[in-house]
């Protein structure tokens, strides 16, 4: 009961604190999508360090998320990854390398060597 009390508690407090004008959360950096170039996008900035990533779907809609505690956005993966295993440096360079394989119907071909498995 008192947890549930908490939670309630919390909830109204950020919808007070945004229905104020003040956001909860501040948007880090101003975004375009390119409804040509579909996909996911780690942020390398230096405050976000490859945590938070956009995804832009082919209609230009942007969604922003953060991946957890310990975790960076993998670039040739398209998933959340211990930081230990994540160079951010590279991941702007990466960023057509799995993305270029999204949203391509029926002739998407999946394997780095092309080969075609029955």
């Amino acid at each position: 009961m008192q947890a549930s009390l908490i939670v309630l508690a919390a909830v109204l407090g950020v919808a007070l604190a945004a229905g104020n004008g003040d956001q909860a959360i501040p948007s880090p950096r101003p975004i375009q999508c390119n409804p040509a170039k579909p996909g996911f996008y780690a942020d390398t900035s230096a405050s976000s360090k490859c945590q938070l990533f956009d995804r832009c779907d082919v209609n230009g809609q942007l969604t922003s998320y953060i991946c957890p505690k310990l975790s960076v956005f993998n670039q040739i993966t398209l998933v959340c990854d211990w930081f230990f295993n994540v160079d951010c440096s590279k991941s702007a360079a990466l960023a057509d390398y799995s993305n270029s394989r999204l949203y391509q119907g029926k002739e998407v071909v999946l394997l780095d060597d092309q080969l075609v498995i029955a």
